[in-house]
């Protein structure tokens, strides 16, 4: 079992299973493999071509764009921790960016969120920052598949895709909509302790199962504290994350419109929606690594666009990724787990 440390009072993570990074490790070897074969088989040439086009000026102002999305983000979150413990937009902002960054490296993708709360040890009551980063997961997957579902019409009307890419469109909603269930399940639910009987019953050790019901019993609380005392904070923080999703779901128009490529909005908006549902599924793959360029090089052409302009979309991406990586893991985060780690070694 987790437990906390002496100064901090914070959970100690788990590393992460064998099996895992055994899986990870594979994915993203083959995801590599992947890239080599898609670039092989569009041509080198032609995809030098539409790279060529790439403007720094407009790519230095989406650049601003997204990280504008994290700014939104950590309004949103500061909104949900009571006003006596609110830290400031700057710490917050760190945060958002370090635990993203962290998150699109590591093979479950959410090992940024125990990051996020290291930021805040000192700030106020532990386990009310940690209810309000709950509360915020829920808002920001919820908000996401909501706009999803608005974006749907729209792109069914003007784009008129057939029966298969309507399909798949609705799955990626219902994948998006999967960790916000589990969130609504585990603290309304219960889901968590009826888990674990079941398991029992059927002859299996049920410790792990226990010590994750121990642990949210502990939040429950202040989850529903949140929701239920303080219903104009989470106004205006929904309100945050519905201009942090516009950004995010405008990506993939400000990639394209770096390229100089010439798209109907309705498209972009469609390939942007399937890009959220496609990242979430594959979350288990460290840096989506080979899944990105994959499904972009296959949607693209599906769309009678050619494969290069879904392989330099994804080439954007990924500078930016690795920008905000080198950023948010070497110069954010690395200081604050020194830090932590000085901490958890002094006597």
């Amino acid at each position: 079992m987790s437990t906390p440390t002496a100064k901090t009072g914070l959970p100690t993570r788990k590393p992460t299973s064998l099996a895992m990074r055994i899986v990870a490790a594979v994915s993203v070897i083959v995801g590599t493999i992947g890239i080599v074969w898609i670039i092989r088989s569009v041509g080198i040439d032609s995809l030098v071509d539409v790279m060529s086009n790439l403007s720094i000026p407009r790519f230095l102002a989406l650049l601003v764009w997204y990280y504008m999305m994290f700014l939104f983000d950590a309004l949103a979150w500061r909104q949900l921790i009571s006003e006596p413990s609110r830290p400031s937009i700057w710490t917050l902002w760190k945060a958002a960016i370090a635990g993203n960054a962290i998150n699109q490296l590591t093979p479950s993708g959410n090992l940024g969120e125990p990051l996020k709360i290291l930021v805040l040890r000192y700030k106020g009551d532990l386990k009310e920052i940690i209810a309000s980063l709950v509360v915020w997961n829920f808002m920001h997957m919820t908000t996401t598949m909501a706009c999803v579902l608005v974006a749907a019409v729209p792109i069914f009307i003007f784009l008129k895709p057939d029966l298969t890419l309507i399909l798949l469109y609705l799955g990626g909603t219902f994948v998006l909509g999967l960790p916000a269930a589990l969130i609504l399940g585990t603290f309304k639910y219960n889901i968590i302790s009826r888990l674990a009987a079941l398991v029992a019953r059927l002859g299996f050790k049920t410790k792990r199962l226990l010590q994750w019901q121990e642990k949210i019993q502990s939040l429950e609380g202040h989850v529903f504290a949140i929701l239920k005392e303080r219903p104009r904070d989470i106004l205006i923080a929904l309100g945050d994350l519905v201009l942090s999703r516009i950004i995010s779901i405008s990506l993939t128009f400000g990639m394209v419109w770096v390229l100089g490529i010439k798209m109907p909005f309705v498209t972009v908006i469609y390939v942007q929606m399937l890009t959220l549902a496609v990242t979430t599924l594959f979350s288990f793959v460290p840096g989506r690594v080979g899944v990105i360029e994959g499904y972009n090089a296959i949607i693209f052409k599906t769309l009678e666009y050619t494969p290069q302009v879904g392989l330099a979309v994804s080439i954007v991406t990924r500078i930016i990724q690795v920008i905000t990586t080198v950023f948010g893991v070497l110069i954010l985060a690395r200081p604050m787990l020194e830090r932590k780690h000085q901490e958890e070694v002094q006597p």
